[in-house]
């Protein structure tokens, strides 16, 4: 009787527990092991969130980066824009300064023997506008379009500017003829552009300075006889920057000037060993 009273007992008490999937009952068969299975899942989806965000936060930084570049490449090419406006406002307040000078001393030095005539004061302002020119402009052309061209590959390193340098000058100055087309195909240049405005403006400059030449009353020459190999010549020639006097020339640059057989601008010669 009391036996079946405990059995009775567990029959109500195994009633009472919830059946799982797989047919068992009772707390005692509850599948534990699954737990592991749905937290290992929990973590991966955060981890994956959190990945997400962090590439999201790595192309925000490089989106930013970017648009900082950019910016800075905008006020660097406004900054050029600006400097080589400034740059041409300059040197035409020079060129008109200089030609001023020249105008006062020569209506100064009208009609005195003491001092040089207007003509030889207009010739020493040509000379000097050519030395600008060829000093300045041409070199800073030269440079900028060494890395262009191949004209001056086989030559040392410190030989290609130079030697680039005298190419446009044969072009621009005598014994050669100005040639803009030519200039260009020497140089790699478009026909469009910063460097076709630049070779533009030393082209006609280079023509102005020529028809001032020889539109003067006195015997002017561009003096273009140079003997490569010859011991430099310090009266009728300068050595370019970095090269040394006493060795020998190597290659004209730049032809000299003079008038009335006096020199009023020496040759530029590249020496060497």
């Amino acid at each position: 009787m009391f036996q079946a009273a405990i059995n009775l007992a567990k029959q109500v008490i195994m009633a009472g527990q919830p059946e799982f999937s797989d047919g068992t009952i009772g707390t005692q068969y509850r599948r534990v092991d699954a737990l592991p299975q749905v937290l290992t899942d929990r973590h991966q989806f955060a981890g994956h969130n959190a990945c997400s965000l962090n590439m999201a936060d790595m192309q925000q930084a490089h989106d930013q980066q970017v648009q900082e570049l950019e910016r800075r490449i905008l006020d660097l090419e406004r900054a050029s824009r600006s400097g080589a406006k400034e740059h041409k406002e300059l040197r035409d307040d020079l060129r008109r300064v200089t030609d001023q000078i020249a105008s006062h001393m020569a209506a100064h030095s009208r009609g005195r023997t003491d001092i040089a005539s207007t003509a030889h004061i207009e010739q020493e302002t040509l000379a000097s506008e050519i030395s600008r020119l060829v000093q300045q402009r041409l070199q800073s052309l030269a440079r900028k379009c060494v890395k262009r061209t191949e004209f001056a590959t086989e030559y040392p390193q410190r030989e290609q500017a130079p030697r680039l340098l005298g190419a446009i000058c044969a072009i621009l100055l005598p014994p050669g003829q100005p040639d803009l087309y030519q200039l260009r195909a020497l140089l790699n240049i478009p026909e469009e552009g910063s460097l076709y405005e630049e070779a533009s403006a030393v082209y006609e400059e280079a023509i102005r300075l020529r028809r001032a030449a020889d539109s003067s009353p006195m015997e002017c020459v561009w003096e273009t006889d140079c003997r490569p190999g010859s011991l430099v010549d310090l009266e009728r020639q300068e050595v370019w920057s970095g090269c040394h006097e006493r060795r020998t020339v190597r290659f004209l640059i730049a032809p000299g000037y003079s008038v009335d057989a006096q020199p009023f601008l020496l040759q530029q010669v590249f020496a060497g060993a």
